[in-house]
């Protein structure tokens, strides 16, 4: 923008012709302009300004595409750490079960395959707790990296589970959210700044 307002440098040209007997014979200056980029100043300026407002829009949107990211990656990670809390209270529910069943198989008032059932249970049970547990771990690191976080920086911790969404009070209406999301879009208004710097 800077470039495209500022206008056109002046040549200068000087010229000293032969000297005959120690005296000048020839000297000049001339100066020259490009009258035509003069000219067209105002709209290469309005060309540089539209594509910088693009760029800002531009700028604008991948902010927010980005802290849309964080924040989903957030979530992911915050609803997984809830499913491994839930799995690993199964967890805990199907050993004490299975020892129970170990009890009650070893005092002959359960059959081989009733025990059998109860640890196959309790089997799936940690198996489900360490896939779950490896998943809450993989959004953990995803979330550190689009924190840009590492070394002991990545030793924070969640402050509590996730809230009960709240129902809205007023639901938006339908029929005008297609008219907003255009309206409010900043891929468009970007490709309308780019559209008129190339006009």
């Amino acid at each position: 923008l800077v470039s495209a307002s500022l206008p056109p440098n002046v040549e200068l040209d000087g010229d000293v012709g032969s000297f005959a007997d120690g005296r000048r014979s020839d000297f000049g200056f001339s100066a020259t302009a490009d009258l035509t980029r003069l000219l067209l100043l105002p709209l290469r300026r309005g060309v540089a300004a539209a594509g910088l407002d693009a760029v800002r829009i531009e700028t604008g949107g991948a902010a927010l595409e980005f802290a849309y990211d964080v924040r989903n990656a957030f979530y992911d990670y915050q609803a997984a750490e809830q499913f491994l809390e839930l799995d690993l209270t199964v967890l805990e529910a199907a050993a004490a079960s299975y020892d129970i069943a170990q009890r009650l198989y070893d005092a002959g008032n359960i059959t081989a395959l009733e025990l059998v059932n109860e640890r196959a249970f309790y089997e799936q049970a940690r198996s489900e707790a360490t896939l779950t547990e490896a998943s809450a771990l993989s959004h953990r690191e995803s979330l550190n990296v689009w924190m840009g976080l590492s070394g002991n920086d990545t030793k924070w911790q969640l402050q509590g589970r996730l809230a009960e969404p709240e129902p809205e009070a007023e639901l938006p209406d339908v029929e005008t959210l297609e008219a907003r999301a255009i309206e409010d879009s900043l891929d468009l208004l970007g490709l309308e700044y780019r559209y008129t710097a190339s006009a």
